[in-house]
């Protein structure tokens, strides 16, 4: 059976945080795109991808294209709490890096 996906925003202390929960799919990942095209301003951004179940490419692309347009802004933006599912994907990339703010997967 399909996760649903389900992104909620939230602030916390000047932050942005987005909850990521379910799937992220070809089919799922406008879902995601879409809750960071609502983000604008220079508002650091955590997405915490504890909930995350499945990520396939699709999810990936999202993460870094939306990650590549927030910081083109000036803003920030970092992966927290990533799943087991999430750090495989961002592993087997290298891109922890690139997502991660320092101990978060610790």
């Amino acid at each position: 059976m399909h996760d649903l996906l389900h992104v909620d925003v939230s602030g916390l202390n000047g932050t942005i945080v987005l909850a990521v929960h379910g799937e992220i799919d070809a089919a799922s990942a406008p879902l995601l795109e879409s809750a960071f095209e609502d983000l604008t301003g220079g508002a650091p951004v955590l997405v915490d991808m504890s909930g995350v179940s499945f990520m396939d490419s699709s999810g990936l692309h999202t993460l870094l294209t939306q990650t590549l347009r927030i910081r083109e802004d000036d803003g920030t933006i970092h992966i927290c709490n990533p799943s087991d599912a999430v750090q495989r994907v961002v592993e087997l990339t290298g891109l922890g890096e690139f997502f991660y703010e320092p101990d978060s997967t610790s």
